[in-house]
């Protein structure tokens, strides 16, 4: 049985490399995903969950075969009649070794709880990568934009020999180097949300992706004003899968590999607080990432608002007017990839609060 176990064992570990997802239980036709709703339609339709209790059940049941066959054997080997006798035990020498230990067991169930919710922190962090992947086509695009009318403009002033021909050369390169950039940047999203849907289990043409809500810096501030660093270092510390499961290794082994074990063991506790630390720092630095964002995006918003009433008096072109627009959208667009990677920062903390130390 221990064959069994370790079996099972690779089995769960093994379910997070898995791709794609079939329904246990189907979304209706078009599913709006968001922030809210990601998590909890990873954990519940993406396959390696389903694999991942199956496997624990399998293990259930394992265990409940051997405790009847070590019965059976067991009221054999107690016998009135030698020989049955004699084989009872022959066959309680066979089973006892095999058995699945307590630490199999606890160690099994712990990795299956541990998978599941990184299944469903993987459907997030999916769909903060397609976020991260709109707003950077969205900078792309404002910045392709404004090269645009530069690059018209340019060619205006060559005519009049007011500019090089290299001068032009130099701009439709940049805006080739550009507009790769832009295509692959698409090709990415597409892909990604292509594995979204499957790992949700949505098919993807009725796949809706809700617009990203945003996280004012007031409330990132706010958000890491509430956090208890010391109660959230101790409670992730005893929620830890990874040492709990060190734990019970070190506890099922002996000799050698119980040393090891054992080493293994007390470097997950050494790493555990400085990991935890640049979490929490990570979370802090992303919160002051939106502030500077922000003040950025408000001034853009001011410069626009000024530069519409100089279009008004005629004191600057069309063409400039239209720049300082796209200026603000590409704040805007920095803006929410500051809030991205904020939210990334806090979602790995709380995560990690929880007992899912990402490494």
């Amino acid at each position: 049985m221990k064959r069994f176990a370790c079996l099972t064992l690779c089995l769960v570990f093994g379910c997070g490399c898995l791709t794609g997802a079939l329904a246990a239980d189907v979304p209706a036709a078009g599913t709006t995903v968001s922030l809210d709703n990601v998590y909890d339609l990873a954990y519940k339709n993406n396959i390696n969950a389903q694999i991942a209790q199956l496997n624990l059940e399998q293990l259930y049941d394992g265990i409940e075969d051997m405790q009847d066959a070590l019965d059976a054997a067991w009221g054999l080997s107690h016998s009135s009649d030698p020989d049955y006798a004699a084989a009872g035990s022959s066959l309680l020498d066979t089973l006892m070794p095999n058995q699945i230990s307590s630490q199999t067991k606890q160690s099994t169930e712990l990795s299956v709880e541990s998978a599941k919710k990184q299944i469903g922190l993987g459907g997030r962090s999916l769909l903060l990568a397609c976020y991260s992947l709109e707003a950077q086509a969205g900078q792309l695009q404002a910045s392709s934009e404004t090269l645009a009318r530069g690059l018209a403009s340019t060619r205006k002033m060559q005519q009049l020999g007011m500019a090089t021909a290299d001068a032009v050369k130099t701009l439709e390169q940049s805006q080739r180097t550009l507009e790769t950039s832009m295509t692959a940047v698409k090709n990415s999203l597409a892909t990604l949300k292509t594995k979204l849907s499957l790992y949700i289990d949505v098919d993807e043409a009725q796949l809706v992706i809700s617009p990203f809500a945003g996280y004012t810096a007031q409330k990132a501030k706010e958000t890491v004003s509430a956090i208890v660093y010391d109660t959230d270092l101790k409670t992730a510390r005893e929620a830890c899968y990874r040492i709990k499961i060190q734990t019970l290794t070190v506890q099922d082994s002996s000799g050698t590999k119980k040393s090891i074990e054992s080493l293994t063991l007390e470097n997950l506790k050494k790493q555990f607080p400085s990991a935890f630390s640049d979490l929490y720092q990570a979370v802090n630095t992303g919160a002051v990432g939106i502030e500077t964002a922000e003040a950025a995006y408000a001034i853009s918003q001011r410069n626009a608002a000024m530069a519409e009433l100089k279009l008004r008096l005629g004191m600057i072109s069309r063409t400039e007017y239209q720049n300082i627009l796209s200026q603000q959208r590409g704040s805007g667009y920095a803006l929410e990839s500051a809030q991205l990677d904020f939210l990334s920062s806090l979602y790995a903390y709380q995560a990690m609060v929880g007992g899912i130390w990402q490494q």
